[in-house]
């Protein structure tokens, strides 16, 4: 049985850190990135390209965040 990771999307954070993965995969795709934020226009094999490298990607990054934040708080003795 595999394990389905959620995320809070309405945590402004974690929307900012989506939407940067989602233009930094476009472009090493080479796929052009919308003016106008509406991404329906792309094929689907482009999509599928960038929203499977960011389920790779997101909880990698996400774990390395949760571990940099946790080094911040934690008082010098």
């Amino acid at each position: 049985m595999s394990v389905v990771k959620k995320w809070n999307l309405e945590d402004p954070e974690i929307r900012r850190t989506i939407e940067r993965l989602k233009w930094e995969i476009a472009q090493e795709y080479g796929i052009p990135i919308p003016s106008d934020g509406y991404w329906g226009r792309h094929a689907s094999k482009d999509l599928g390209k960038i929203g499977s490298q960011l389920q790779k990607r997101l909880p990698l990054l996400l774990e390395h965040q949760k571990r940099s934040m946790g080094k911040k708080n934690v008082p010098n003795n």
